[in-house]
């Protein structure tokens, strides 16, 4: 799991860094990078934060973010996915979607692909803000 943290700090460098410069910075994650987002969002007051099927979530879910989040899980993830729902979804500012597709459904470069879902969840998140 130390990977996960020097992942961390690496991102809130380059956090500080953009926030220096724009008004507004959004934070976006899969996978590993949506770990390190959830992670992130302990440290920093962003506009918002996005992440797709970050399954290690479930290994820090005493982080209480401090920006509005949304959350996309696949339904067919190789953990409960119900539990890890239940236990983050009570914290403020966490909004938590178990889409019933299967894991990458967001990623267009892969087979599994979903175009329909994938701009829904875009347009949930408001990623075209």
């Amino acid at each position: 799991m130390h990977w996960f943290s020097q992942a961390c700090q690496n991102a809130l460098i380059t956090y500080k860094d953009l926030e220096s410069r724009y008004d507004k910075v959004f934070i976006v994650g899969y996978s590993i990078g949506a770990t390190v987002a959830w992670m992130m969002s302990e440290y920093v007051h962003s506009a918002g934060i996005v992440c797709f099927y970050g399954s290690r979530i479930r290994d820090y879910t005493d982080i209480i973010p401090l920006s509005p989040m949304f959350i996309f899980f696949a339904s067919n993830e190789k953990f409960n996915v119900e539990a890890l729902v239940k236990e983050i979804e009570e914290k403020r500012n966490i909004e938590v979607w178990k889409c019933i597709r299967d894991i990458m459904f967001a990623d267009p470069y892969c087979h599994q692909f979903n175009y329909r879902l994938y701009f829904k969840t875009k347009k949930k998140s408001c990623l075209e803000c």
